[in-house]
């Protein structure tokens, strides 16, 4: 990580398109992930994105990354070094993080526009290193925006792709549920979902057990049981919209 030097928190993301959502916050679903720097309970590192009108999408372009030291200014904490790049390229919205198998560092991980390629990061005690990219086996949706997710147990890896057409209206929805080695970093398809119900939808969560993965639309919530051999392509609907919808507000 580069030479502590303290500075204010302010202007996270430089660029135009973070300016212009400076009232409203930006629009990236998991779009920030906060972790402890191993073996240091002082210090934090803040994983940060926005979007680019100079890119197709209007999807990321660089994933930063900020330094936070709990001790300083009396305890209040400091940004002592901020909107470092990790790497650039063309990112999806949305970031996913779990403990390495060492249970000291953490694996954070990036997907890519088009939710085909994971870029791998490693947090250490010492550095951010890029460690490598994997290309997996699913169709790509260019445009892509999801949010990605690890089980609790890091054994899982799941995100969920949306494509609208615009001349019908109808969306199709579908997600992808990953095996993650912890130790080494691969991903291994489990089985994919298609779920598409004719509405807008990305979300994707677990539950605290690790054992059941929810994904959504607008109107519908579905659940897999993600803890058994044999998912298949089976899912069940476990909840529907009760009329207060919230606003789906941003898509790449």
């Amino acid at each position: 990580m580069p030479q502590a030097i303290p500075c204010r928190g302010g202007g996270l993301n430089p660029n135009s398109f973070t300016d212009d959502f400076k009232q409203y916050g930006l629009p990236i679903p998991y779009g920030n992930i906060i972790l402890p720097v191993p073996d240091d309970s002082n210090r934090y590192v803040l994983f940060h994105q926005t979007g680019n009108y100079n890119s197709t999408y209007l999807t990321p372009t660089e994933l930063y990354y900020s330094v936070i030291d709990v001790s300083l200014n009396g305890g209040l904490g400091e940004v002592i070094s901020k909107n470092n790049i990790a790497l650039t390229n063309s990112f999806g919205g949305g970031l996913a993080a779990c403990k390495h198998g060492n249970g000291r560092d953490w694996w954070v991980i990036a997907l890519s526009d088009s939710g085909n390629i994971a870029y791998k990061f490693l947090l250490t005690p010492d550095t951010i290193v890029f460690v490598n990219q994997q290309t997996l086996p699913v169709q790509p949706f260019w445009g892509f925006a999801g949010q990605p997710v690890f089980s609790p147990d890091g054994e899982k890896f799941a995100f969920a792709s949306g494509n609208g057409n615009g001349t019908t209206g109808y969306w199709t929805s579908r997600v992808q549920l990953f095996d993650f080695d912890r130790c080494n970093g691969s991903f291994v398809l489990d089985t994919l979902i298609d779920y598409s119900d004719g509405n807008v939808g990305v979300g994707t969560a677990f539950s605290p057990n690790s054992k059941y993965l929810y994904f959504s639309t607008t109107e519908h919530i579905y659940q897999i049981n993600a803890d058994t051999s044999d998912i298949g392509s089976t899912y069940q609907l476990v909840a529907t919209n009760d009329t207060f919808l919230s606003v789906f507000f941003y898509s790449y």
